[in-house]
């Protein structure tokens, strides 16, 4: 199997598997006008148990490849918190220049980028689980697996490259503000993980981020009815 499935073919298959369901449902959702933009517990949980399927398959497999964590991150510790609270400020910055930019190139079009009518309704148990969990699933995928992984074959900048576009691509459902508010994020986690070779501040800090939105967004919600 290892030598049916070649290293350089590796990553391209992970990302095609794991993008593609993504955004085969997001597509089924669409043509059968079935797309939720609801998101409570059993949603969350749903993309938590899908995450954790590929997790579990897809885990074992590569470790059976050769792949350890010390080959993708350097090791944690707890200064890593303070890296991730740091690169969180970060990125809050990154994001607010983001818009800032937008709003003064093309104030008409800023004024598309109003999130989608999308419903916050998490407990904060479930919240918090999502949060931490779907940050650790993505960071692994993009920055720890797969710049490491493309990078051996096609070089740091352009691995870099591709896993900040499927980040992006991933999103691109949420219309306008994928690229207005993912792409600048990840630009500076994949940054960050290429100049440090760290994985858990970029986890740290995603979590941070997502936590925020969600409570922002639910009280959006509330405010809403």
């Amino acid at each position: 199997m290892k030598r049916v499935i070649s290293d350089a073919l590796e990553p391209w298959l992970v990302f095609l598997v794991v993008v593609g369901f993504f955004l085969a449902s997001w597509w089924r959702g669409v043509s059968l006008g079935e797309l939720d933009l609801r998101l409570d517990d059993k949603a969350a949980l749903g993309t938590l148990v899908v995450e954790g399927v590929f997790a579990i398959a897809l885990v074992p497999w590569l470790r059976w490849r050769g792949w350890r964590v010390d080959a993708l991150t350097e090791p944690a510790g707890p200064i890593d918190v303070v890296r991730g609270v740091g690169l969180w400020f970060v990125t809050t910055l990154a994001l607010a220049a983001s818009f800032g930019i937008v709003t003064l190139v093309n104030a008409g079009y800023a004024k598309t980028l109003d999130p989608p009518p999308l419903t916050i309704a998490l407990t904060r148990p479930v919240m918090l689980a999502v949060s931490i969990l779907n940050a650790v699933f993505e960071e692994f995928l993009w920055l720890a697996y797969g710049v490491t992984a493309l990078g051996r074959r096609i070089g740091k900048g352009r691995a870099c490259a591709v896993s900040l576009g499927l980040r992006t691509a991933i999103h691109a459902y949420q219309g306008g503000l994928a690229v207005v508010g993912v792409f600048p994020l990840g630009l500076v986690f994949t940054v960050y993980y290429a100049m440090s070779r760290r994985v858990w501040p970029v986890i740290v800090a995603h979590a941070l981020q997502d936590a925020f939105a969600f409570a922002a967004l639910a009280a959006m919600s509330q405010a809403a009815r």
